[in-house]
């Protein structure tokens, strides 16, 4: 008997013994029970993003209670009126946020950071945060930043390099979006009441509008 031969016997009684001692085994039937248990649970909350009808996107999208226009920057005050349109928003932060669509063209984001722990934050319609800025990322108030589908260089999102603007000649920030509908969130946290005036009029200052796509913006990988 060859050794090849000789190991693959060994490895068939291996086997069977293995397979003996499992079907026997509640020790066997409880690791399994385990292992398809966590498998499951994992698949259950991997997909219930997809399946929620309560998400973000759901509860700001037009079709339901706020009626939040798509490609337009809505900002949000601490009013009872107005109240937060999100679980988990706080009083002492104000928010600015745009439903975008890029399915007719690219996005142009236009707002001001002015301080440091202000930020532009860009989610798909399910929630993944794939691109943020904050007023400590850039060397001045101003950004723009042009979000767009139309790139086909995959795993490349984020523009940390910026280009000109040739209509305002500005410096322009390109983001590639991960999906054409999702969400934009500015938050502009205040220090204190006397900001809250400041915040909010800026907020309403920024604007998220629909523009064609151009040739001389470059995203840095």
């Amino acid at each position: 008997m060859s050794i090849r031969s000789y190991l693959r016997r060994i490895l068939r009684l291996a086997i069977r013994h293995v397979l003996n001692w499992g079907i026997n085994s509640a020790l066997f039937w409880a690791i399994m029970a385990i292992f398809f248990g966590g498998i499951i649970h994992i698949t259950v909350i991997m997909s219930l993003p997809y399946l929620s009808d309560h998400d973000a996107w759901h509860r700001l999208n037009s079709k339901n209670q706020l009626n939040l226009p798509t490609n337009r920057l809505v900002a949000f005050t601490s009013s009872s009126s107005n109240p937060m349109p999100l679980p988990y928003m706080t009083t002492d932060i104000r928010y600015a946020v745009c439903l975008y669509d890029l399915s007719q063209g690219d996005l142009l984001i236009q707002a001001d950071l002015l301080d440091d722990y202000w930020s532009i934050a860009i989610y798909t319609r399910y929630g993944q945060n794939y691109y943020m800025i904050n007023g400590s990322d850039i060397r001045r108030s101003q950004v723009e930043l042009l979000l767009t589908a139309k790139t086909k260089s995959k795993g490349v999102f984020l523009g940390t390099a910026p280009s000109k603007n040739e209509e305002t000649g500005d410096d322009l920030i390109k983001v590639n979006a991960l999906d054409k509908q999702g969400i934009i969130m500015i938050r502009a946290p205040l220090l204190g009441d006397a900001f809250a005036e400041r915040a909010e009029q800026s907020l309403k200052n920024a604007s998220c509008n629909l523009q064609q796509s151009t040739d001389t913006t470059t995203t840095i990988q």
